[in-house]
């Protein structure tokens, strides 16, 4: 079961609404990704978008941060996927950061045209523990808010993977709420409170709107199918080694000769859906250490760090045997690995 957290974008209005916001953005991306979630609601949350002032950002990341734990610890919960539109993008990056110390891992966040324009959040770059990150953006040449930016398109970790697509549409219309043809003046939409209109036409942004669904929303039910599957049993162990408990630490080996080779490595074996980060997450509460695992399976792993199958038995090293330096050196490593 994938469980999901949805934040959807800005209520461009002092004080919020909420059946004025779900008349104007109940037809937006983010509320359909929600509504076509085949699962209980216990499973799935929808949470509106903050106001203009964006001062309630860092309550919105705190309760989906809050969602996200909860929905974990259900039974049957193989996964969880976090959308966000516009500054909700910026929640759930920061909600993401808030469950990293706790190793709960998100497979995957999809972003309608994320931006941070809160002093509340900060949405600049995607913690270590998301997994997938797919980004929807508005293009540049269409003037669409020319001064907001995008947030998010900086990954942390190098096991993150991070694709992104640019659309000739407004900011509103890539979160699936294109501009009316009331919006345009001489023939191009003119944003609230922008000093010039766009280079975009209403049925331009109608077009746009529904080329970011269609980019979108099939990547997100794909990888909804993959992480949802049982994974595969593991092949057999090689002889000698004790059988692991699948996707779960084992007991140790009996002591090696082998001089430098600590005794009783722990063995884990690969499932579906993990990253070197994930792992230490696990075992070490912290996923910026992924060299140091990395460096002591790098004949199991091979050349890329990003590439680990399901199934490869990996050597746990004794945390205890680093000291602070070797942590901090590992650590930077992982945070500026490219």
């Amino acid at each position: 079961m994938i469980a999901l957290v949805c934040v959807d974008g800005t209520w461009m209005y002092p004080t919020m609404n909420p059946d004025e916001y779900d008349r104007v953005m109940g037809g937006g991306h983010v509320r359909r990704v929600y509504e076509r979630w085949p699962t209980d609601s216990q499973y799935k949350e929808y949470i509106r978008g903050p106001v203009v002032q964006g001062t309630d950002c860092g309550d919105i990341a705190v309760r989906a941060a809050a969602s996200a734990r909860a929905k974990a610890a259900l039974p049957g919960v193989t996964g969880i996927f976090m959308v966000g539109h516009s500054r909700g993008c910026a929640c759930i990056i920061e909600a993401a950061r808030m469950l990293e110390p706790e190793g709960i891992f998100i497979n995957y966040m999809g972003f309608f045209d994320g931006v941070d324009m809160s002093t509340t959040v900060d949405g600049t770059v995607v913690p270590g523990n998301v997994g997938i990150v797919q980004h929807a953006r508005r293009d540049p040449a269409g003037r669409s808010r020319p001064f907001w930016g995008n947030c998010g398109t900086i990954v942390a970790s190098a096991s993150t993977k991070y694709t992104q697509s640019f659309f000739y549409c407004t900011h509103g219309a890539v979160g699936g709420v294109p501009y009316p043809a009331s919006s345009e003046v001489a023939g191009y939409i003119w944003e609230r409170g922008e000093l010039l209109p766009t280079w975009i036409s209403a049925a331009q942004d109608a077009v746009g709107a529904q080329a970011v669904w269609t980019y979108m929303w099939p990547v997100i039910w794909n990888y909804r199918q993959q992480f949802d599957q049982p994974p595969a049993p593991p092949p057999a162990p090689p002889i000698g080694i004790p059988t692991p408990v699948y996707g779960k630490p084992v007991a140790p080996l009996p002591p090696t000769s082998k001089p430098g080779t600590p005794a009783g490595p722990n063995r884990y074996i690969v499932v579906k859906g993990d990253s070197l980060s994930l792992i230490t997450g696990k075992f070490w509460n912290d996923v910026l250490l992924w060299p140091i695992l990395y460096d002591n399976n790098k004949p199991v792993v091979g050349s890329n760090p990003n590439l680990i199958q399901p199934g490869q038995v990996l050597t746990i090293p004794d945390i205890s045997r680093y000291n602070q330096a070797q942590l901090n050196d590992a650590r930077n490593r992982g945070r500026n690995w490219r």
